[in-house]
Order: structure tokens, then sequence, then C-alpha cells
């Protein structure tokens, strides 16, 4: 799978997680920790909200409640990339010893064609 995922911006990543909640899919996480071959955190089938906080630079950050739990990814401090499919999006955030999955639910072509525009 990550031999797909290509690199992408914060910007693109909220518009792909607004695109799932636009056609009512879920998404999915998997958090895993260096080093470690199971994940440390996993979540099901959950509605995901974004927000991006842009900033002068600094505090710029990608926000996401998924379910009841809400990340922060500052933006300097992460990278970013994708896997759009042709019925679902894979989103990648890697911070220092960590990557966090998205994967989410079944997106009508309607939502890959805005995705890939």
């Amino acid at each position: 799978m990550s031999d797909k995922m290509i690199e992408s911006k914060p910007k693109e990543i909220v518009r792909l997680f607004e695109i799932i909640n636009q056609f009512g899919s879920t998404c999915s996480l998997e958090f895993q920790v260096e080093g470690q071959a199971d994940p440390l955190m996993g979540m099901v089938d959950e509605k995901i909200v974004p927000e991006l906080y842009e900033g002068d630079g600094n505090g710029a950050a990608i926000v996401l409640e998924l379910g009841s739990t809400t990340f922060s990814f500052e933006i300097e401090k992460h990278k970013f990339s994708k896997n759009i499919t042709e019925s679902q999006f894979i989103m990648c955030i890697v911070g220092k010893g960590y990557a966090v999955w998205f994967n989410s639910g079944v997106i009508p072509a309607e939502g890959v064609l805005m995705a890939n525009q």
C-alpha cells in the first residue's frame, strides 16, 4: 500500500476529509508507533470532521474530530500523503516516531472525480 502513496499538501488532505464527509462516508484510523508491529490504536467507521487552522507559519494545524476523539497535527512537524483509489481514500500523516493512517469507507465515483480534480 505505501508504494502507491503520493506526497500531498495539508489543504488537499483536509479537502479529501471534507469529501468523505460530504458523501456521508466514514473513516477508520490506525495509529502506528515506529518500531512496533501492531498498531497502538485503531478506530473503525467513525464520522470525521476536519478543520484547517492556518497561521503565519507558527501554529498552523490540521485538526480532525474522529468520532468522539480529536487529533491535532501541526503542519510544520508532519508529512502528508494520499492514495485515491476507484472507491476509497487513504491518507497518511507522519510525525516523529509515528504514522497515522486514515481509510475512508466507500466513496462514490462522483466523490473520487472531485478528489482527482
